[in-house]
């Protein structure tokens, strides 16, 4: 993140906020899976805010993704940044990573 980046306001990040949606297209990095997180109802000029990639088989592993998402336990409080654009954004903390998804889910409860 920019250092000129301006703090704005502060929101929890759960279903009420937030959608997860499970994208296939085989076209796209040879048919994988790509969970992708947007916001909704922030105030906010980008709603894009995070997206994982898994392999095409693996779309058991990215519904338990969707649920620990819309059930608020990925994302850490979420901020409002505005960066030098002067485009508003959400920053968030995330609390899996790709590479060790399966054991990061289940450590969250999922």
């Amino acid at each position: 993140m920019s250092s000129d980046a301006l703090f704005l306001n502060s929101y929890t990040l759960n279903s009420s906020n937030l959608t997860a949606d499970i994208v296939t297209d085989d076209a796209f990095l040879n048919g994988s899976i790509v969970v992708r997180i947007s916001t909704y109802g922030l105030p906010v000029d980008r709603t894009y805010l995070y997206g994982i990639s898994l392999k095409k088989t693996h779309l058991k592993l990215a519904e338990r993704l969707k649920a620990a998402i819309l059930a608020g336990a990925v994302f850490g409080l979420g901020t409002v940044h505005v960066d030098v654009n002067g485009k508003s954004f959400i920053h968030a903390d995330c609390k899996v990573l790709g590479r060790t998804l399966n054991a990061d889910l289940k450590r969250l409860g999922f």
